[in-house]
């Protein structure tokens, strides 16, 4: 029984941890990559920084969105408004084919 409530336990937990609840979890971007995305001179500047190998998340992107802090995140489409978990919105770089979701507090700071 001790076995059994164990994996059940363990389950839950995988799937938790893999779930839409991380996007907006902190999380932090490598040292070189922070320093490109702010540094003004070169080409990568931008108001959007994504890093596609953050251990941090599960899914595996890390964002910074207008000089925020770096926050888990996954790729959505920004046609469906249903794309990214509640309490978070999708938003799609000029230059990228895919958006990804923004946490709504972020997204709403940088409109101000």
């Amino acid at each position: 029984m001790l076995k059994a409530w164990f994996l059940l336990v363990a389950t839950t937990l995988l799937l938790t941890a893999c779930g839409d609840e991380e996007v907006g979890d902190a999380c932090e971007l490598p040292a070189p990559i922070a320093d490109l995305c702010a540094d003004d001179s070169t080409a990568l500047t931008s108001e959007v920084c994504l890093y596609e190998r953050s251990a941090d998340c599960s899914t595996r992107l890390c964002a910074t969105y207008v000089g925020s802090e770096g926050f888990c995140t996954q790729t959505c489409n920004p046609d469906d408004a249903g794309s990214c978990p509640s309490g978070s919105v999708c938003d799609r770089p000029a230059s990228a084919e895919l958006g990804f979701c923004v946490p709504d507090a972020i997204f709403e700071r940088a409109l101000n």
